[in-house]
């Protein structure tokens, strides 16, 4: 390469013309500018010299000794470079990545809406947390004329739902509740739900990881484990549907695991 050709590559990278010219006229000073000839000696004006000797330091490519600027070794001063580039393109490409998420999250099922005239909301609701899970399975119970089943584990959230439950029962509302863990915990509630009418079970087997609640066999909320038996289980986001092909995959998971289950 000529010299040119070195500024022309060192401008692809970020660099100044300025700073491409400074650099490569210090590379062959070993002693270096005084930096106030440092203009002079390149053939830019002073204001460019300042300019550049402030954007090669930044990059780390001169070193300043009291008044005297030399230049950094290539080797040090690219590796240098090269790995400040990488890390910047990472995280542009980190950004990339959830903007293209996002309007992949945003506009795909308005594509599959206008082409199939299904709204996957109709489908399946999803919801925020599992706060919002919560208040989706009260109001579950809360419509219910005639049958709620719920999956659970130890039915933790039980004080949550259990005035609407009450409520429910007093209603003549048929309610089944299937729990995955027999403990102490779970054998209190199931024994306060068992005195009130409802029916308790405990799932044999292996845990199942799915929890939900069915209402009236029309309304489901529900979440899936993605791996369940863990200290800290890890699961998808909570979803609320009314559609009947999922809600027929749900009861008929219930009524499998309810046929195979022991009372308390």
């Amino acid at each position: 390469m000529e010299k040119l050709e070195y500024a022309e590559a060192m401008k692809q990278l970020g660099f100044t013309e300025p700073e491409a010219r400074v650099y490569l006229a210090l590379l062959e000073e070993p002693e270096g500018f005084l930096v106030e000839e440092v203009g002079a000696k390149v053939g830019i004006s002073p204001e460019d010299a300042r300019s550049a000797l402030l954007g090669l330091s930044e990059k780390g490519f001169i070193s300043l000794d009291v008044n005297r600027v030399r230049a950094v070794s290539p080797r040090e001063a690219f590796a240098k470079l090269q790995r400040k580039l990488e890390e910047e393109l990472e995280r542009r490409m980190e950004a990339i990545r959830k903007t293209i998420s996002s309007l992949t999250k945003e506009l795909e099922p308005k594509y599959v809406e206008k082409r199939l005239s299904i709204r996957p909301e109709d489908i399946l609701e999803p919801l925020e947390s599992l706060r919002d899970m919560e208040v989706r399975t009260v109001q579950i119970i809360s419509n219910a004329q005639h049958s709620v089943f719920i999956l659970a584990e130890t039915f933790g959230w039980y004080d949550k739902v259990r005035e609407e439950l009450f409520r429910a029962l007093d209603r003549g509302v048929e309610v089944r509740v299937l729990l995955m863990v027999k403990n102490e915990d779970s054998e209190r509630r199931a024994k306060e739900l068992l005195e009130l009418g409802a029916q308790v079970r405990h799932c044999r087997g292996v845990l199942y990881p799915v929890r939900g609640t069915l209402g009236d066999e029309s309304e489901l909320v529900f979440l899936i484990w993605a791996s369940p038996g863990k200290e800290r289980p890890v699961y998808f986001r909570p979803h609320y549907t009314t559609n009947q092909g999922l809600i027929r995959v749900f009861l008929d998971a219930f009524s499998t695991r309810w046929e195979l289950s022991e009372g308390f």
